[in-house]
């Protein structure tokens, strides 16, 4: 669980964890929508709960699993674009 120091920093400058990416995810990453960058940053870098995200954007934990949604989905589809163009 984040302290909310902790939290605050990482929504605030979530591109801090980027160089430990593949350059392609990091440039997948950046072409999200901002809240949605952050949802997936926060759950999977920073492995926050649904619950600690929803809290730190202010937003209904269902609000959370949408961004979710729609993040991984445009991902998936950036990723099978990636996969088709070689």
């Amino acid at each position: 669980m984040l302290g909310r120091a902790d939290a605050l920093e990482f929504l605030a400058d979530d591109v801090t964890l980027t160089p430990i990416l593949h350059p392609q995810l990091q440039i997948m990453l950046q072409s999200l929508p901002e809240i949605e960058r952050k949802v997936i940053t926060a759950l999977y870098l920073q492995q926050s709960s649904l619950r600690d995200i929803a809290l730190e954007l202010h937003m209904a934990e269902g609000t959370v699993k949408s961004h979710l949604h729609r993040a991984r989905k445009r991902l998936a589809d950036r990723f099978q674009v990636e996969d088709w163009l070689g």
